[in-house]
């Protein structure tokens, strides 16, 4: 992640399922990684930020992406992803994108919601659109997928996060930079410029944009 990205943190795709889990508290940020075997890779990420309400310190956000469902991962290697996510005690659960690889083609749709509403996170699960869920006429498909599983869909928006001190953070989610259209300043439109936000988006090409 740039230097320059003080007052907004990316979350953005790799590629290859993967986790992020990010631990809040205020000042510079740690990074540090450890691969688990098979496909999932597991990143771990300290954040510290002095707009970060002391609320919101020591929460934790689990971040997953790109598992392209029909492609190379099953709904065997999906299940124990969402066991894993849970066994980590999120606070906040994010989904950035492709969850299907077509989503007009895959065959066993109805098995992936009651996956992911066994996720748990106090504080919401929240997802944005990827390029793979938009194609294949697969952004209903997707929307519906997410929705029924109890994820709010940011597109080009965002969500308070309100917390027990009364203080608040932002979410802001943006639409896929290559199906989509992507609109940060809309998505921002709401969010006051002093708040911690969080920014949610499937193309890294945002970034520079998002700081601007």
């Amino acid at each position: 992640m740039p230097k320059k990205i003080t007052r907004r943190v990316l979350l953005k795709r790799s590629f290859g399922a993967f986790l992020t889990i990010f631990g809040l508290s205020s000042g510079g940020y740690v990074y540090a990684n450890q691969i688990e075997p098979s496909m999932l890779e597991t990143n771990i990420l300290e954040i510290k930020h002095p707009l970060i309400p002391k609320d919101f310190s020591g929460k934790r956000i689990v971040q997953f992406s790109d598992t392209h469902l029909g492609f190379q991962y099953n709904l065997s290697q999906f299940k124990k992803l969402i066991n894993k996510i849970n066994s980590l005690n999120p606070d906040l659960i994010f989904f950035t994108g492709d969850l299907m690889d077509e989503p007009n083609r895959y065959q066993q749709i109805h098995k992936i919601v009651p996956l992911l509403q066994q996720l748990k996170a106090p504080l919401g699960k929240y997802c944005i659109f990827g390029n793979h869920d938009h194609g294949g006429y697969g952004s209903d498909i997707y929307r519906n997928v997410m929705e029924t599983s109890h994820f709010t869909l940011l597109l080009n928006e965002s969500r308070q996060i309100k917390l027990k001190d009364g203080s608040s953070v932002f979410l802001v989610g943006v639409d896929d930079a290559m199906l989509g259209k992507p609109d940060i300043n809309l998505a921002l439109k709401h969010v006051p410029f002093s708040q911690f936000k969080i920014l949610l988006s499937h193309a890294p090409d945002l970034a520079d944009i998002a700081t601007q």
